[in-house]
């Protein structure tokens, strides 16, 4: 009979130390999903939907999250409220500057109080060259540079 509560208590023991080392729903892994709606062109818009998922197996986004969406480049970081599906969209601007190509970097970080989660993302955004707008800079570049190189000439010869 007197090893019956030493058991009971050491019994009870393992069993909460083991609820203990498993991973609870908060510490287990989220990540961050989206998408893109647009054509990531220098000058335009891209729209971006999030979502806050667990990560691994199928994505079901979490309701209550708030995005804090920051674009390089940009001084601000925007702040935005997932709706009752889970998902939050979001416009993007894609600066003028990447007219020669390149990636548009957004960092985006998640919260969602009821769930008690959190996650962050860098997603880059390949940009291709514009050729029209290249094409439409040099040829207003010559038509500067034209009457400049005529005005010269005729100085040179006179």
């Amino acid at each position: 009979m007197k090893g019956r509560p030493t058991l009971l208590i050491l019994l009870s023991l393992i069993l909460l130390s083991s609820a203990a080392l498993t991973p609870s729903e908060a510490a287990a892994g989220y990540q961050i999903y989206y998408r893109m709606a647009g054509d990531p062109k220098p000058g335009s818009e891209v729209v971006l939907q999030l979502a806050m998922s667990k990560a691994g197996g199928p994505v079901k986004p979490i309701g209550n999250a708030e995005f804090n969406v920051t674009v390089e480049g940009e001084a601000e970081p925007i702040t935005v409220k997932a709706d009752e599906t889970g998902v939050a969209e979001i416009k993007v601007k894609v600066p003028l500057s990447l007219v020669l190509g390149g990636s548009l970097r957004i960092h985006v970080s998640a919260y969602s109080e009821f769930y008690a989660a959190s996650a962050e993302r860098l997603i880059e955004i390949q940009v291709d060259p514009d050729y029209y707008g290249l094409a439409c800079l040099a040829l207003a570049s010559l038509s500067v540079l034209t009457p400049i190189l005529v005005v010269a000439g005729r100085r040179w010869k006179a």
